[in-house]
């Protein structure tokens, strides 16, 4: 498909708001030079995990789920290594595909495993706004919007992937004459604004549902305990939970898209038992929908699945 429709679509829009637009471009060009100053140079290699910290509830205003990483990248134990991160990624004497191999290494091993795709670009965006896009939830949504998300080989790595997605947005900038900032704010805008009705509709195979209601047997659930899990495990949804089982928090695997999404797995499944029974947070564990899929498909306890998914070499313990 060409990308003239998605580019009129972004230069009409830029022109509509464009009071909107030019308030956007002063407040970064206010608040981007004191980030780079702090993400770049002695600045950059003396940054403590509460300077981090800051700087994400900072980058909060513009990136609203960052700031829940900071408890997974800036504590006492992780910072170290997180910062080690940013200053490999700071060096561009360096290829940037070499720098991200370094972060995200294409055999799929992770070093730092809460540095997502959006706290990387952001930091990258932050210090040279003219050369890095941010790669982000919101970007990934506007830009399939507006028929721009490009196409990955089969296999891409994380930095095949992200070198391929910053040249659509750099020649998207080029033939719109927009900047990469305006094309950040105006990704936001197109999925606010044709999220029922993209510029690059595809073919939607039908089928009749609904109408007649199908009554399934199903073991009585307290719904509220899983909550109060759930916020306990994700501590009031500042942290995303890890899987008990292989190790793995969904926003590890999945960015932001899976950031807090876990399920509540029964430490004594209550299909072993027809009795009703009292459950309490300590009666469950945090449980990824993979795991938890298999451990009732298999019915192996949570120890022998984790003992499977060990011996595959897959963990993120």
């Amino acid at each position: 498909m060409s990308n003239n429709k998605g580019y009129q679509w972004l230069i009409d829009k830029s022109s509509g708001r464009a009071d909107d637009l030019e308030k956007h471009r002063d407040w970064f060009r206010e608040w981007q030079p004191a980030m780079r100053r702090q993400l770049s140079g002695t600045k950059l290699e003396r940054l403590t995990g509460d300077q981090f910290s800051e700087i994400l509830l900072e980058m909060q205003n513009r990136w609203s789920t960052l700031a829940r990483l900071k408890t997974r990248l800036a504590s006492p134990r992780t910072w170290p290594t997180t910062h080690n991160a940013f200053l490999v990624l700071a060096d561009e004497k360096q290829h940037l595909q070499d720098r991200l191999d370094v972060i995200k290494p294409p055999d799929g091993t992770l070093p730092v495993p809460h540095l997502s795709q959006a706290v990387i670009t952001a930091f990258l965006h932050l210090r040279y706004p003219e050369k890095y896009c941010i790669w982000n939830g919101r970007a990934r949504k506007g830009m399939k919007t507006l028929g721009l998300w490009p196409s990955f080989p089969r296999g891409a790595t994380f930095a095949e992937k992200y070198l391929l997605i910053n040249a659509t947005v750099l020649k998207c900038s080029r033939d719109t004459g927009l900047s990469l900032p305006d094309l950040d704010i105006l990704w936001w805008w197109a999925e606010e604004d044709l999220q029922d009705s993209p510029l690059n509709p595809q073919e939607d195979p039908a089928g009749l549902e609904g109408g007649l209601r199908i009554m399934q047997e199903r073991t009585k659930r307290d719904a509220a305990i899983v909550r109060k899990a759930k916020l306990r495990w994700s501590d009031g949804n500042l942290v995303s939970p890890a899987c008990v089982v292989c190790g793995w928090a969904m926003d590890d695997v999945y960015g932001d898209d899976g950031f807090g999404f876990i399920e509540a797995h029964h430490n004594d499944p209550l299909g072993n038992s027809n009795k009703q029974r009292v459950t309490r947070i300590e009666d469950l564990s945090p449980v990824c929908p993979n795991c938890h899929a298999i451990l009732h498909r298999s019915g192996k306890s949570m120890q022998e699945l984790k003992s499977v998914i060990k011996a595959n070499g897959m963990a993120g313990f």
